[in-house]
């Protein structure tokens, strides 16, 4: 015979899973093993991204920083692969951390980050002008007004941009420009042609920083783009 507090355990989890709102699920997730590469969906919140392998979500953290990830499946499990990357290197994270996510309903998740001390950790983003490339992301500042163009440093270029011209595809949000990318005297790089489309479109404003992520395309050169107005990191 099953016992009365086993029962009423059950009978909680089902109203949980099955008739509480969508916007009030939470679960939470610690940072061991190749935590930088990608995050495990737990299997009981799969139930919530059903049809949405390939697709791409929001990860929202404290003071309004946001970040598209894309849900793919690894090892008969979804994850937060691409772009989970950027999320993990812009808060720092580190081994022993304690994330919080709530889902809100409609393809974001929001983020609480704890440190080992079980404390919040409350700092702003790990954004450097410039950042070393020591993976195949960088961070640069919006420095004119003008939206003429848009600079990238010499060192990331000769590394993951290896071309005199190409034409590049920026994604943000769901959408995507196509922008041209020319060497200049220097060997920097400048996104030239179609910027200035991206700058207005996404409403860029002096000091706002854009962290540029590559993404693996053997056909073309793609760029997951995550905008941090200056207005939160400035805080």
């Amino acid at each position: 015979m099953s016992k009365p507090w086993k029962k009423r355990k059950e009978l909680d989890e089902h109203r949980y899973w099955n008739h509480t709102g969508e916007q009030d699920k939470h679960f939470f997730k610690v940072m061991i093993g190749d935590f930088h590469e990608r995050m495990v969906i737990p299997d009981r919140f799969v139930q919530h991204f059903r049809g949405q392998t390939g697709r791409t979500i929001k990860l929202a953290s404290r003071h309004g920083y946001t970040f598209d990830v894309q849900i793919t499946k690894n090892l008969e499990k979804l994850v937060l692969d691409s772009g989970w990357k950027a999320f993990a290197r812009a808060h720092n994270l580190r081994t022993g951390d304690f994330l919080v996510f709530k889902y809100d309903g409609h393809s974001q998740l929001k983020v609480l980050i704890f440190g080992p001390s079980g404390c919040e950790k409350i700092q702003a983003c790990n954004l450097k002008k410039n950042a070393a490339p020591g993976k195949d992301w960088l961070a640069t500042p919006v420095n004119s007004y003008r939206y003429a163009f848009h600079e990238i440093s010499r060192k990331y270029a000769e590394v993951y941009l290896p071309f005199e011209e190409q034409m590049l595809t920026l994604q943000h949000h769901g959408k995507k420009w196509e922008v041209r990318c020319r060497v200049k005297k220097s060997k920097a790089k400048r996104l030239l042609r179609g910027w200035k489309h991206f700058a207005r479109d996404n409403n860029l404003q002096l000091g706002d920083v854009c962290l540029f992520e590559l993404l693996r395309n053997k056909k073309k050169y793609v760029m997951n783009v995550h905008i941090i107005r200056k207005s939160l990191y400035k805080r």
